[in-house]
């Protein structure tokens, strides 16, 4: 199924079941699959893409420097956890490229506190929420 025909059928399945059009004398409804196509067409042609889902390390240590990652794991230093966060690799050139990948987690408490976690501290799956293209 393409991508166009699935997101389609989610449309028509779970947004557009409440507009229906008459098919007749008969008086039974269906949903207006045209309907569901031309919005979904309109949805993809504007730029949305399903996110992806991340079930590796190896996966998650390919993605380029400026991606975006909803995660939840473990700090560096035994700090504590997160939960549904959103992550960012911290690029190669600021931490030198030698050792595990390291992860910005972007949380905001008391003014804006950053903390750091690796590859392995961070629980799998993760959904990718931006896939940058730096690399």
């Amino acid at each position: 199924m393409s991508e166009q025909e699935e997101l389609a059928k989610e449309l028509a399945l779970n947004v557009l079941w409440g507009k229906r059009v008459p098919t007749g004398a008969t008086g039974y409804f269906r949903v207006d699959a045209n309907a569901a196509h031309s919005l979904a067409d309109s949805i993809l042609a504007a730029g949305y893409r399903k996110p992806r889902i991340v079930t590796t390390c190896e996966e998650l240590d390919a993605l380029d420097d400026d991606s975006l990652v909803l995660a939840s794991g473990k700090y560096l230093n035994g700090d504590g956890d997160f939960t549904d966060c959103w992550i960012r690799p911290i690029p190669d050139h600021v931490t030198g490229g030698t050792g595990a990948r390291l992860w910005e987690a972007l949380i905001y408490l008391d003014g804006g506190v950053h903390n750091m976690t690796r590859n392995d501290c961070i629980t799998l799956p993760v959904t990718v929420l931006h896939e940058g293209d730096s690399k």
